[in-house]
């Protein structure tokens, strides 16, 4: 796994008092008695060559050997989602990403699968409430991480109306708003919803 060390390819014994050659990759200069070092994460080919004193090189092919650093994973992030009560404004769902390094790139998306883009998803209501996503990249020696991160907006216990008539207003439990007449109501910025039934129109507090 990637630690930013530089590592020898190979660990070799040699057992018959061979002449050892190395080169990294299909490209690679040989080397002699020199293994091949690395230190970034991928998968890496390294030849070994082996010949003797008195032997045709012919009878000693190159052997590829497949090497692989792994990335390493990103901890210590953490997001904060936006947490309170419904209040008309509009808030960054994210509120906070903190344990960031210098190099960073951090995007956010509304869904998992979703495009990630640098503006953090706006919320306003009770439901854009869920689970927004933060994705953080490094470099390529880490793994990309994706944080879920809760946005919890609930309903206002009080809300203020204004109609353009005076209307027989009533208020049951389940928040709706009913009355006779043929008016439009809103909370300042309409978002209050309504439906009318008959001549009855029942107004709910929008979501």
């Amino acid at each position: 796994t990637y630690d930013g060390s530089t590592k020898d390819a190979l660990t070799v014994k040699n057992q018959g008092d061979y002449n050892l050659e190395y080169k990294l990759g299909e490209n690679g200069t040989w080397t002699t008695d020199i293994i091949p070092r690395i230190t970034d994460a991928g998968t890496y080919k390294v030849y070994v060559k082996a010949t003797k004193t008195g032997y045709h090189d012919a009878e000693y092919p190159t052997y590829p050997i497949t090497v692989t650093i792994a990335q390493a994973k990103i901890t210590g992030v953490t997001a904060t989602g936006y947490s309170a009560k419904y209040d008309k404004q509009s808030h960054d769902a994210i509120t906070k990403v903190e344990g960031t390094l210098d190099g960073d790139t951090v995007t956010y998306s509304k869904t998992e699968d979703g495009t990630y883009t640098s503006e953090i998803p706006s919320v306003k209501r009770v439901k854009d409430s869920g689970t927004y996503f933060v994705k953080v990249y490094r470099n390529d020696n880490y793994e990309t991480l994706i944080i879920p991160v809760t946005v919890a907006i609930t309903k206002n216990d009080q809300q203020v109306l204004s109609f353009g008539e005076t209307p027989n207003l009533t208020y049951n439990e389940s928040n709706t708003f009913k009355y006779v007449a043929t008016t439009n109501a809103s909370d300042a910025d309409g978002d209050i919803d309504y439906e009318k039934v008959g001549g009855t129109a029942n107004f709910t507090v929008a979501e």
